[in-house]
């Protein structure tokens, strides 16, 4: 699983990552942490500017992240993805 860190959570997932990997889940379950950069996203990304760099690059297509954004709603609608 691919998952998006915003820049204002990059510290956050150094921990988590560390975290991870010290408990053994990253040799069950993968998990890789892509920051912002590392697809062409500006740290000032638009949502719309995110998602579509995102479905470009195989991040967000889990059906888990799907009850997600529909509770939230914008990203959906303005991408009709759902």
């Amino acid at each position: 699983m691919n998952v998006l860190v915003d820049h204002n959570l990059r510290g956050h997932s150094v921990v988590l990552a560390g975290s991870l990997a010290a408990s053994g889940w990253l040799e069950l379950v993968y998990i890789r942490f892509v920051l912002f950069e590392e697809i062409g996203l500006e740290v000032n990304s638009s949502d719309r500017v995110v998602w579509q760099c995102a479905q470009a690059n195989g991040i967000g297509k889990s059906k888990q992240l799907q009850p997600y954004l529909q509770r939230n709603g914008i990203t959906i609608r303005l991408e009709r993805t759902d």
